[in-house]
């Protein structure tokens, strides 16, 4: 009993039908999008500027020019210092060595009037003191001297410096002048010459103005007389058209008339009148 019923179930079982899934569009690919290269920005490359070396050397001398100024003024100054410095030490020394000298005269008048070993060892101190101050304004004497010798030197160097700068002032500045005054007439010639191009220029406007009024005179003149000889054709084509037309119905109404015959005009024969004869009337 049991394989029956397995066969009875097997039977009642139904086929499943198969879910078919709906196939769906393929979905359109979007063209790519072609992407620009990016160009990389163009550098700027900066203008060389040109350098006259003429101009640059110019401009070094003028900076070496103030150098030299401010260093001949401080030799002068220098100079000028260690002369007054040498000055100071020479008068202190000339003092130093008057005032010695007067002690030793004031130690020599006691020597002179009382003898003694201490106004004598008196005596040779302030000779020797004397000694001193005496090598010591000689040798301030021969520094003013060196001093006074190099200020000397100095001076008579500014003063040809200065010589020399007025020399070159006064000929830069005639130079300047001569310059300005060629200058001067090159402008004014120039001037001129403008002034008689631009005269030149205006006469040839002028010219050429009159010569294209003159032109368009005549084209305008050749065009109405063009556009005349075009009326006067349309004029003589209307008038030959209307004639030609007339003639056409003149043609027309004369075929349109009966014809007729010609109209005979006999006239009566006249008699012959008798000839007279010359010969007849001179008998």
């Amino acid at each position: 009993m049991a394989a029956p019923k397995k066969a009875i179930s097997k039977a009642a079982k139904k086929p499943v039908a198969k879910k078919v899934a709906a196939k769906k569009p393929a979905a359109k690919k979007a063209p790519a999008k072609k992407v620009a290269a990016k160009k990389a920005p163009a550098k700027k490359v900066a203008a060389k500027k040109v350098v006259n070396p003429i101009a640059l050397i110019e401009n070094d001398i003028a900076k070496l020019t103030a150098q030299l100024v401010k260093a001949r003024a401080k030799v002068s100054a220098d100079a000028n210092k260690a002369s007054a410095s040498a000055q100071k030490a020479a008068d202190k020394a000339a003092a130093a060595e008057k005032k010695a000298k007067e002690a030793q005269g004031k130690v020599a008048d006691k020597v002179k009037a009382k003898k003694t070993p201490a106004s004598v060892k008196q005596l040779a101190a302030a000779k020797a003191k004397t000694a001193t101050a005496k090598t010591a304004a000689v040798a301030a004497k021969a520094a003013l001297a060196t001093a006074k010798t190099a200020l000397d030197a100095v001076n008579a160097e500014s003063q040809k410096v200065a010589k020399l700068d007025k020399a070159r002032t006064t000929a830069e500045q005639a130079l300047a002048k001569e310059q300005a005054a060629s200058d001067k007439a090159a402008a004014s010639k120039a001037k001129v010459k403008a002034k008689a191009d631009a005269s030149k220029a205006k006469a040839k406007a002028k010219a050429d103005a009159a010569k294209d009024k003159a032109k368009a005179a005549a084209d305008k003149a050749k065009a109405k007389a063009k556009v005349k000889a075009k009326k006067d054709a349309e004029k003589a084509k209307k008038a030959e058209a209307k004639a030609k037309k007339a003639e056409a119905k003149a043609a027309k109404a004369a075929a349109k008339k009966p014809v007729s015959a010609p109209v005979v005009d006999i006239k009566p024969e006249m008699p012959a009148t008798p000839v007279k004869s010359v010969f007849a009337e001179n008998n």
